[in-house]
């Protein structure tokens, strides 16, 4: 079992990347969960999309991430050969993991949503804070791959979630993704996903279909 290391939040709300004015209305705005690559000297260079498709950054955009690919949530404006990008938030990332179960926390969260892209599961969570501003933390536990009669197979995935005596004055949204191409290989063409986050109402399960 993997000795209890999960990776803090580092994400913050899922906010509105944009703000449009009347002679932005007519552009045309998308919004995509992604993986970014940089160039050596930082530049915003390609999206990578959950779909296997590549959108080329045509505008000169600065990070302070040189050569590197990491999770965003990226506003940018649709060109002929490629995207305008706007703004982007980084998403907090992580693979599913075997936990020593005495170590497990799964304190609530509120689900707004939980969907398959393909590469990633991705989560949109509702997280009780307040004036502490405590930080949580997040991972992934692996509960393993199941087979069905048929010859199905199921990857079990649980949210590690620790409050870590935060307030729970207000909520806040934060976005969360799990990188599943280890997992992948294993499971066939045809599997599914199952996905268990606690939450205030209880146990919520989310049956996720292959892509």
């Amino acid at each position: 079992m993997r000795k209890l290391s999960p990776l803090t939040l580092l994400l913050l709300l899922l906010p509105l990347l944009l703000s449009c004015s009347e002679d932005d209305a007519a552009a045309s705005y998308r919004f995509d969960y992604a993986d970014m690559t940089t160039t050596p000297s930082g530049r915003a260079d390609k999206l990578l999309l959950d779909d296997g498709n590549t959108l080329k950054i045509q505008n000169d955009y600065a990070t302070q991430r040189p050569s590197q690919t990491f999770r965003v949530y990226a506003a940018s404006e649709q060109l002929a050969t490629g995207v305008r990008l706007v703004n982007y938030a980084e998403v907090l990332t992580d693979v599913p993991h075997k936990f020593d179960e005495s170590k497990v926390k799964t304190d609530p969260v509120d689900v707004v949503s939980v969907w398959h892209g393909g590469r990633y599961v991705n989560f949109i969570l509702g997280l009780k804070t307040g004036a502490s501003a405590h930080r949580h933390a997040f991972s992934i536990i692996d509960d393993g791959i199941t087979t069905d009669a048929e010859g199905i197979k199921t990857l079990h995935l649980r949210l590690y979630h620790n409050q870590n005596g935060d307030d729970m004055s207000y909520t806040r949204k934060v976005a969360f993704s799990c990188n599943i191409d280890s997992q992948k290989p294993l499971l066939g063409s045809d599997y599914k996903i199952e996905v268990v986050v606690n939450t205030f109402k209880g146990n919520e399960v989310f049956e996720l279909a292959a892509l």
